[in-house]
């Protein structure tokens, strides 16, 4: 099982790289845009709870997203349509937070019940 979930955290991170250095249209929506950073990351942090039992792994591998994060954002500079931002990455960092947060619940409840 942790296979499987190791699999899947590999596409999402895959997936999270094309979405972000696929070459952008016209200026989006920034509510929205930073929305779509929230969520995006706080769902990687949520699949990256699945993957990990320890609370130490699991916080450095949170350590590592962000800084996966960062790098996609300074990556961005390169790509057509895209800008590096901070208030980006803002969104990223908290979206983190917040998967984290709620991983870390559901592992909780979910070994209760076992």
């Amino acid at each position: 099982m942790k296979l499987l979930n190791f699999i899947v955290l590999g596409g999402y991170t895959l997936l999270v790289a094309t979405l972000s250095l696929t070459p952008g249209g016209g200026p989006g929506i920034p509510l929205w845009d930073k929305s779509m950073h929230f969520t995006i990351y706080a769902i990687f942090a949520m699949l990256a709870s699945a993957c990990i039992s320890s609370k130490r792994s699991y916080g450095y591998l949170l350590l590592v997203i962000g800084a996966y994060s960062g790098l996609l954002e300074v990556l961005q500079h390169f790509s057509y349509g895209r800008h590096m931002s901070a208030a980006d990455l803002l969104a990223n960092c908290l979206g983190i937070v917040f998967g984290a947060a709620m991983g870390l619940r559901l592992s909780s409840e979910l070994s209760q019940r076992n």
